[in-house]
């Protein structure tokens, strides 16, 4: 590792590091399996899009989420649209959180999509650039839209929310709100959580990151949620070393 080097962190690859490190290199090495289940997501990027379309004055009929008419032609996103369609067994949870969202937030002023980049020295002297966008902030509090039940609890969110509040000098209060219940979930202000994690992250990145699964324990959640199980982790596979 060079004195002078930067290591380039999010909140989404902070908690992809801590989840699984080789799942990390995956991504990074562009190796990563597609994501088969989709709905999920696309019901999460409808509901995003229209909180954003709600902020700004500009929302549009229904069927324009639904069917991931929002995806811009040319994008990156644009070969991939059919993944934002969101499936009709989905369409309550975008309705309910679409409700939630109207009640909770309409008439409101707020930024949205607010992109911060921050440097950071780490307790062992590393330099950090660390990068996101807020879903949406006011003069007052900073806010994260969910669209799942729980949000309480839930480690992910717990340090994207750390993040939020350091990228913004401690100066806002942090809220997580799921537009599905309502739960909501705050952090306190602390200056020394995030620098810490850099450095816990950073130690796995360079010290720990596996090219072979024989000695890693896959639990249930990697054999039913992780799209990266059945090509590289499951039975059979785990002693490929990847070139």
């Amino acid at each position: 590792m060079a004195d002078d080097e930067v290591f380039m962190l999010s909140a989404h690859t902070i908690n992809m590091a801590l989840e699984c490190s080789f799942k990390y290199w995956l991504y990074k090495s562009g190796k990563s399996c597609p994501i088969e289940n989709t709905q999920y997501i696309s019901a999460g990027q409808a509901v995003h899009q229209f909180m954003e379309d709600l902020s700004n004055g500009t929302v549009e009929k229904d069927e324009y989420y639904l069917n991931g008419e929002y995806i811009v032609e040319g994008s990156r996103e644009w070969e991939k649209k059919h993944e934002f369609i969101v499936p009709e067994h989905m369409y309550s949870r975008f309705f309910t959180c679409k409700e939630n969202g109207c009640n909770w937030f309409n008439g409101r002023p707020f930024d949205v999509e607010v992109a911060f980049n921050k440097t950071i020295i780490t307790p062992k002297g590393r330099t950090v650039n660390l990068r996101g966008r807020i879903d949406a902030q006011d003069e007052d509090e900073v806010y994260d839209w969910k669209t799942g039940s729980k949000v309480i609890g839930n480690k992910d969110y717990l340090r994207q929310a750390h993040i939020y509040d350091y990228a913004t000098n401690f100066k806002k209060k942090v809220k997580f709100l799921s537009l599905l219940t309502g739960e909501t979930l705050e952090v306190n202000h602390s200056p020394t959580y995030v620098p810490a994690l850099c450095d816990e992250v950073i130690d796995i990145l360079v010290n720990d990151m596996p090219l072979r699964r024989d000695d890693r324990h896959t639990s249930f959640t990697c054999k039913n949620f992780c799209e990266n199980y059945n090509m590289y982790c499951r039975p059979g596979k785990e002693y490929i070393l990847i070139e």
